[in-house]
């Protein structure tokens, strides 16, 4: 049968030009293009429509606009994944680029307590093997980069789990202990 129709789709094409091929399939497109000549062009499309606006030289649709722009916000944390900066009430925080994916990855999941090994294979990209130093002296110097910035934000430890992004409540005023003098 598909030599049948590869001989009628070659008859009815001229010895020089095109030969249009709608949904075929892989195997009987790729018999098409072996059984034409050098001098006879072999255009493949998906389907019917798409045939249409190639003949009457439409160019296909655009698609839709796409916002490559990822942001999380966690309080007044604000992180644009896609330029890779990260703020604080608009203050710019340096961070290094595994802090960046360290903060980020904490961040978009809230109060959410992330485990060793969810880090490592989240922030990492690899699996995890129970090497938990990595991940501790990562978020060691993650806070010690926040605590320059703010002290509101820290990264929690969840004894036994592993980690969380926390904001911690400042006082609204500091208390004199008694007898001291201000």
């Amino acid at each position: 049968m598909h030599d049948f129709a590869i001989d009628k789709v070659l008859k009815a094409a001229p010895t020089t030009g095109l030969v249009l091929c709608v949904g075929l399939e892989a195997d009987l497109r790729s018999a098409v293009i072996r059984s034409v000549g050098d001098d006879t062009a072999v255009l493949v499309v998906a389907n019917a429509e798409s045939a249409l606006r190639v003949l009457a030289h439409d160019p296909p649709p655009k698609p839709a606009a796409v916002s490559t722009r990822s942001l999380v916000e966690f309080g007044p944390l604000r992180l644009d994944e896609s330029l890779r900066e990260a703020s604080w009430h608009a203050r710019p925080i340096e961070l290094s680029a595994r802090q960046f994916d360290l903060l980020a990855t904490l961040a978009r999941a809230g109060d959410r307590v992330w485990s060793f090994a969810e880090l490592t294979e989240t922030v990492w990209q690899r699996p995890y093997v129970g090497d938990l130093d990595a991940v501790a002296s990562a978020v060691k110097r993650l806070r010690r980069r926040l605590n320059l910035v703010t002290g509101e934000l820290t990264v929690a430890s969840v004894r036994g789990v592993g980690y969380r992004l926390a904001l911690l409540p400042t006082p609204l005023h500091t208390a004199t202990p008694r007898g001291a003098t201000a």
